[in-house]
């Protein structure tokens, strides 16, 4: 199958900290993240989460659920847009993505 995504994502080691609906990540890019949910979000739902990147750095995303697909029984695959990304963040983020594609 050919990818749609312009914007190639990268494997993402790292667990959302104090989060319960969050089995775990797929893969992230400089726009949003996959993440593998054990209950239902509507499209369009908003979400809002830290997470610790592999170098220690916290990260605060927004994002809101652009689309979802059932795995199997209580597994949802899930792709977040982010919406807000404070500026260190994202160069954690994007220092992350860059080493991670070498």
């Amino acid at each position: 199958m050919k990818e749609k995504r312009s914007i190639q994502r990268v494997e993402f080691p790292s667990d959302f900290k104090n989060s319960t609906d969050i089995i775990a990540v797929k893969d992230v890019s400089e726009h949003g993240i996959c993440v593998i949910m054990n209950e239902p979000y509507d499209v369009g739902r908003y979400f809002s989460r830290s997470f610790l990147l592999p170098s220690g750095a916290g990260i605060n995303i927004l994002g809101k659920v652009m689309w979802q697909k059932i795995k199997k029984h209580n597994e949802y695959e899930t792709g977040i847009q982010f919406i807000s990304l404070g500026s260190a963040d994202r160069e954690h983020l994007m220092r992350y993505i860059k080493n991670a594609r070498k």
